[in-house]
């Protein structure tokens, strides 16, 4: 069973035209995980694929655009030519604004450990607005003017700002707050002292978002209870990685 609080489904939009049970957590519960099987059945049915590779895996435009995101973020990250990095960016924000049409095919929140529930439409939602933060970073030569190019990063940070936290849920501390204070360290360093995480890195970022992002979209089409906790704890531990390789430098760098 998927445990999920009302507060959660009601932050995920699990409202739309639709009738929540007026129980306790558990019937939300239920209701949460029926929306779950259906929005998955919904998706496998209607989607339009190119390609598959075994019995579930399907590649539709979505996923071509994934694929050359991925191909061509790890050629930038090797070339690292303007070319390249343009390309990488490209095919990346493409990649972000697609799947933005295809949050309501994403399974709501899944209990993946005691006092942890994934909620799986903000993280994709998080993802996409890095993905398009880190886009703007690498724009930067390319903007008109400093004042446009430090607005357009303040725009792309604000949708880290927490609109609601759950306290009680481990995920917050996990991905949530870490996330949302790597990125604000990143937007005041860049509008106050002019320095920055460097392009190289910022490239790296995106690697995991869409290597990760594929990897939890898979767990969804494998029928294995542990799959969501071995994602989880795969994608936590990269996120601490790229924290303590890309951020602590920089913070480090700043103090020092």
């Amino acid at each position: 069973m998927v445990l999920i609080t009302s507060e959660q489904i009601k932050a995920q939009q699990l409202l739309r035209h639709k009738q929540v049970p007026k129980n306790a957590v558990t019937d939300l519960a239920e209701w949460a995980s029926k929306r779950s099987v259906a929005a998955a059945a919904t998706m496998q049915r209607h989607r339009v694929s190119f390609f598959q590779l075994g019995k579930s895996l399907k590649f539709g435009l979505h996923g071509i655009f994934g694929t050359l995101a991925t191909i061509a973020t790890a050629w930038a990250l090797i070339d690292e030519t303007e070319t390249s990095v343009l390309v990488a960016v490209y095919l990346g924000s493409l990649t972000a604004v697609y799947a933005s049409f295809l949050l309501g095919q994403v399974p709501p929140a899944s209990h993946v450990a005691p006092g942890i529930v994934a909620p799986h439409i903000d993280a994709f939602k998080a993802a996409i607005a890095l993905i398009f933060y880190v886009g703007i970073r690498c724009m930067e030569p390319y903007f008109p003017s400093e004042l446009l190019y430090l607005s357009a990063v303040v725009a792309a940070w604000w949708p880290f700002v927490p609109k609601a936290i759950d306290w009680a849920n481990g995920n917050t501390y996990l991905l949530v707050l870490p996330r949302f204070f790597a990125v604000t360290f990143d937007m005041i360093n860049v509008s106050v002292t002019g320095s920055s995480i460097q392009r190289h890195d910022l490239l790296a970022v995106q690697m995991f978002l869409l290597v990760f992002s594929f990897l939890y979209s898979l767990s969804f089409r494998v029928q294995h209870k542990a799959m969501p906790l071995i994602i989880y704890v795969v994608t936590t531990l990269g996120g601490a990685c790229l924290g303590v390789f890309i951020v602590m430098p920089e913070v480090f760098r700043v103090l020092g």
